[in-house]
């Protein structure tokens, strides 16, 4: 129901330190958070992401959500492209994994090439 979806989207920005107690938008992150045409979540992580210095990671990972995945897995070349897929994983986290598939990515000289595999 539309009042539930407003509750629960009350309930993030004020978790997200967007919002105070009274519901108003917080002059500093608040007012950040409502300018950006981003996820309330996203614009969070990329203001924020200054002070942890990795504002260029949160770059390339946020479009990247975007996206279902970052990987093709073409039915007859399946072995081959899970093997081409396993030098990028990482364990902990699939944001990970995405992150070191964008920087591989922009190492290229041949970027198409790279795609291709």
């Amino acid at each position: 129901s539309p009042s539930k979806n407003l509750l629960q989207t009350i309930q993030c920005l004020y978790a997200l330190h967007a919002i105070d107690e009274q519901s108003h938008l917080k002059a500093d992150l608040g007012m950040k958070v409502a300018e950006l045409l981003l996820h309330s979540t996203h614009a969070r992580a990329l203001i924020i992401s200054s002070e942890y210095g990795c504002t260029q990671e949160i770059l390339k990972i946020i479009p990247s959500l975007q996206v279902k995945h970052v990987f093709l897995n073409p039915p007859n070349e399946r072995m081959h492209a899970t093997k081409l897929h396993v030098k990028f994983a990482c364990q902990e986290e699939n944001l990970i994994t995405v992150l070191n598939v964008i920087n591989a990515f922009e190492q290229q000289i041949m970027p198409q090439q790279f795609c291709d595999k």
